[in-house]
């Protein structure tokens, strides 16, 4: 008997109108149902198990009882077989019909019975901790259990073993790094000598840099004995300049340094490497946005008439059947043919088309073509300026380990769910060695670092039981920190709905840190490196406005609170911040709604100031002071769009007597490093940036 709900259909076309296909229930796919069906290739009832453990979080030691534990919510469903089809012989199928609420009831008593006991681990590392604690925190209390678990690692900085004692080559480059700098270049390099990747953690300043070029002096002179070595580096485009003059230009004044700017550049070393022999030091530098930026789409339908018809609409360049509009149907439900703005934004006619790249039209429904291909100038495509290919991609079909080392700069920018990811994993199986360069390894969640062992050390997830289908609360579940959401909602003939939302939360487990980050990580701090610090001093500074500015905004900020429109605070917020800094410009605020099928808007405004407010008058008296020493200044700013907040700054400077410079923000990251270069080099003192626009660091 037909289950009632929806079925997507999977069709395969074949010649002679002959066609395979498999119709699958809702209830096959996952979603918020109560019900779900599981498949079991194998035929055993463990799957169910499987299944509990990934969708509920459930212990693994209690897999092999769940079937038994939950039976009178399981039901056996009946499989039609091919005889034929042998890899589904075995194959059985279950209906697992309970809700989360169910099964923490059914766990919870359980275990007030006592006949589930939580399993103990004796290899468990001992620790605790408590959301909001920083690092130090941290270590300072779990402090033996992690001076243990250092000491069943054997550290690596040991002078009595002869074999972890400094190499002569860590100081044999362009610049000598510090002592605190050795000791963690040494550690990292003992631990690439027995493992395939390590992170170097440490804080702005510390000399990670300098870190990764002793590294690799040591590796091309002490492992390779001088012999060819290819070193792969990325970073943010803003700092490569940095990389090649002050860094790499500084230590390897005798290397082949080469920076990888286009596809054209990739391909070039690429016939290089496998047609001409190569000796010496090289190192590759290759942006992050240039790595993984891929070719433009262009779209391979065509736009011509129905036949029989005058209508028009997209056809399929395979089979030439018409295309389905992904967004059209008719009364019954049926689809309509393809409009043109399924596929392309420009109007009809116009040619080269400018093609939507958000269609949701990809590939023909009637024999499953392709529908987009890449841009390129021979065809006269859209937007078509070059032929171009992620680079990532090239060097991991190309020059599958061929780099002795790759560093990754910034790598905590690198997640899983996005093309830096996609392209930071690629990049990956072009190395034998991975080094991970960081400030902040994680960004408070849990899952950052799974994501980055995931492509650097897959094995290490393996054996402890996550794997690519690992969904990420399970992973905070033991890692980190999550948070259930229930909600109820009770209709009108008294129905409740209750929906229940498990998110991911800030916080990491000292479980995480003992399991995958003491082994393989180098951590340091400005006061290790041993001399004097320059104080950085955090100072707020409250400021209250004039009289008649505080009333002006306390009457615009009253009326824009009581007039409560949908929608409308997201012009509101703005508004009253930039009113508070600039009173000189006024305010205006055009609030629209809709009332009975008519449109309605009020404008809400406040009065301009003349003057200088007096956050304003501060301002010019800390630059003032501080250009009086002989101190640079650089004010960051917001809202520099709509509000042009740059300009008002630069006047009110200018007003008294101060020159100043706007990085502007049309020029790339990379340009705007030399950008700063220009103006230190004409002596501006007063810089004036968008904070945005330093958000991957400039060198001051």
């Amino acid at each position: 008997r037909p289950l009632a709900g929806d079925y997507t259909s999977l069709i395969t076309g074949l010649d002679e109108g002959v066609a395979h296909g498999v119709f699958l229930h809702e209830l096959c796919f996952p979603s918020q149902s109560e019900e779900h069906i599981i498949l079991s290739p194998s035929g055993s009832i463990q799957a169910i198990s499987d299944f509990m453990i990934e969708n509920y979080a459930l212990p693994e030691e209690w897999g092999a009882r769940y079937p038994q534990i939950f039976q009178g919510y399981i039901d056996e469903l009946h499989v039609f077989k091919n005889p034929l089809v042998k890899k589904f012989s075995n194959l059985r199928a279950f209906k697992l019909s309970i809700t989360e609420e169910e099964v923490v009831s059914i766990i919870s008593v359980l275990l007030q019975e006592g006949e589930l006991t939580i399993p103990e681990n004796p290899n468990a590392p001992q620790g605790y901790f408590i959301p909001g604690w920083d690092m130090k925190e941290y270590l300072r209390n779990n402090a033996e259990s992690v001076a243990a678990e250092i000491e069943a690692l054997q550290p690596y900085q040991n002078s009595h073993d002869p074999n972890r004692r400094l190499l002569k080559h860590i100081a044999t480059m362009g610049r000598i790094p510090l002592p605190a700098q050795a000791d963690a270049v040494q550690a990292v390099y003992n631990r690439l000598m027995e493992a395939n990747y390590a992170f170097i953690n440490g804080e702005m300043g510390s000399g990670k840099s300098i870190m990764f070029d002793a590294l690799v002096n040591a590796w091309y002179r002490h492992k390779n004995k001088g012999k060819y070595t290819p070193i792969l580096i990325t970073a943010p485009a803003s700092v490569i300049p940095k990389w090649v003059q002050d860094e790499l230009g500084v230590d390897f004044p005798h290397a082949q340094i080469r920076t990888i700017e286009s596809t054209e550049d990739a391909l070039k070393y690429i016939r290089e490497v496998r047609t001409q022999p190569k000796e010496g030091l090289e190192i590759i530098l290759l942006s992050m946005d240039r790595a993984k930026l891929g070719p433009r789409w262009a779209g391979s339908a065509i736009w011509k008439r129905i036949t029989g018809t005058r209508q028009y609409a997209w056809h399929c360049p395979d089979c030439f059947e018409v295309l389905n509009d992904p967004d059209l149907k008719d009364e019954d439900g049926n689809p309509l043919p393809a409009r043109w703005e399924a596929m392309a934004l420009s109007e009809k006619g116009v040619k080269p088309i400018h093609w939507n790249p958000k269609s949701k039209l990809t590939k023909c429904h009637h024999c499953g073509s392709k529908l987009w291909s890449p841009a390129t100038k021979q065809k006269n495509d859209y937007g078509a300026v070059k032929n171009r290919w992620p680079i990532s991609r090239l060097f991991q079909k190309y020059l599958p380990k061929h780099f002795e080392i790759y560093g990754a700069d910034e790598i905590h920018k690198q997640k899983n769910e996005s093309l830096r990811g996609d392209s930071f994993g690629q990049l990956v199986k072009s190395a034998k060695k991975v080094v991970g360069l960081t400030g902040t390894l994680t960004n408070g969640m849990s899952t950052a670092v799974k994501e980055l062992l995931w492509h650097m050390a897959p094995q290490e997830l393996l054996i402890r039981g996550f794997d690519h289908r690992t969904g990420t609360i399970r992973w905070a579940n033991t890692y980190g920190a999550v948070e259930s959401r229930r909600r109820e909602v009770i209709g009108s003939g008294g129905r409740v709905r209750r929906t229940t939302r498990v998110v991911e939360r800030p916080g990491i487990s000292p479980r995480l840190t003992v399991e995958y980050l003491l082994g393989c990580t180098v951590f340091l701090e400005l006061k290790d490196l041993g001399f004097p610090l320059v104080e950085k001093r955090e100072i707020p500074v409250f400021i209250n406005m004039d009289p008649q500015h505080q009333a002006a905004y306390t009457d615009f900020h009253r009326r824009l609170n009581d007039f409560r429109v949908r929608g409308a605070r997201g012009s509101m917020v703005p508004a009253t911040i930039n009113y508070a800094d600039n009173p000189s410009a006024g305010a205006e605020v055009c609030v629209r709604w809709r009332y009975r099928s008519q449109t309605e808007e009020r404008i809400i405004t406040a009065p301009r100031l003349p003057g200088y407010s007096a956050k304003e008058r501060k301002m010019i008296e800390i630059v003032q002071e501080n250009l009086a020493e002989d101190r640079g200044c650089v004010i960051f700013t917001f809202y520099t769009g709509e509000y042009n907040i740059n300009s008002r700054i630069k006047k009110v400077l200018k007003d008294h007597g101060i020159g100043c410079a706007v990085l502007p923000s049309s020029l790339s990251p990379d340009q705007r490093v030399s950008w700063l270069e220009k103006k230190a080099e004409e002596g501006q003192k007063v810089i004036i940036s968008n904070l945005n626009l330093i958000g991957e660091g400039l060198d001051l």
